[in-house]
């Protein structure tokens, strides 16, 4: 296994203990607060992040769905422990969520990671390691 960092434990909020993830748990991490931060709020890295709850629209257009997919996979590669990355993303007009899953390599191989976001929360549902992803 390949390291993948050390980071304290916050997907959903701050351990208050300080707990740590590591390896691949670090990097879905990492991956995750990405997509709950809007671009140009990072004072180090303007160009961190993709508020993926703004693009909560009852309107959404096929077009703003490839634009998102493509957003999607190109922010997780922007993490340089990520080597690909694609998306694919759905819109549920009667609960106005979005449900998009990755499809990521890393040095340890292929992971995929399924989200579900709607105006507030992006929220991690499930991550499936392997070469079946």
């Amino acid at each position: 296994m390949s390291d993948l960092g050390t980071d304290i434990a916050c997907a959903d909020d701050l351990d208050p203990a300080f707990g740590l993830v590591s390896g691949r748990d670090c990097l879905i991490q990492a991956i995750l607060h990405r997509f709950r931060t809007q671009r140009g709020t990072l004072l180090d890295d303007a160009n961190y992040g993709l508020l993926v709850s703004a693009w909560q629209n009852a309107t959404i257009t096929q077009a703003q769905v490839f634009a998102l997919q493509t957003g999607l996979a190109s922010e997780a590669k922007k993490d340089e422990r990520v080597l690909s990355a694609s998306a694919s993303v759905s819109f549920d007009l009667s609960t106005s969520t979005l449900r998009f899953s990755l499809a990521i390599t890393d040095a340890d191989g292929p992971f995929s990671m399924v989200l579900r976001a709607d105006a507030i929360n992006v929220d991690l549902l499930s991550v499936t390691t392997g070469s079946g992803v």
